[in-house]
């Protein structure tokens, strides 16, 4: 009668990480300024809020076909339609819509807004960002951009043409 002799698999895991930093107690100390630079702040512009989020809930439901991207012609620029519009192409090869999570709005300079949004689609995050600039007496987006692609990319066996 033979026997079947079993052998263990080769360990393929990678080395463990060696330590190159040194011990905390032989970590350099710097020495601390006394004042930190003043770091001016453009004060909030209530109505650039209200058209930040307005916008971008705009935006979220282009994504999930919703509202057609031309409704954004007068809010946007040409170059932030394009790209909403290719993503919402791709967006919509996928039958989960994205659902907005949280808008934040910071201001650089009083002319310009960055806006920053939390969007979930099939349980899984993805962000947002987008540039808002004064023009004369109203906000206009500029630049738009969308992380990570994984999330924006088409299901398996969809191609990208057509």
């Amino acid at each position: 009668m033979s026997c079947l002799r079993i052998e263990p698999l080769p360990d393929h895991r990678p080395p463990p990480l060696l330590r190159l930093a040194p011990e905390p107690e032989t970590w350099p100390t710097l020495p601390l300024t006394e004042d930190p630079p003043e770091v001016a702040e453009a004060p909030a512009d209530p109505q650039a809020r209200a058209f930040a989020v307005t916008l971008v809930r705009a935006i979220v439901e282009v994504l999930g076909a919703r509202r057609p991207p031309a409704q954004l012609t007068r809010w946007v620029s040409d170059e932030l339609l394009g790209d909403v519009h290719l993503l919402a192409r791709l967006y919509a090869r996928s039958p989960e819509r994205p659902r907005l999570c949280s808008v934040h709005v910071q201001f650089p300079r009083a002319d310009a807004a960055e806006v920053a949004a939390r969007l979930e689609r099939a349980g899984r995050s993805s962000a947002l960002a987008l540039r808002l600039d004064r023009v004369g007496d109203r906000w206009l987006g500029q630049t738009i951009c969308f992380g990570p692609p994984a999330l924006v990319s088409a299901p398996v066996g969809v191609g990208l043409a057509g």
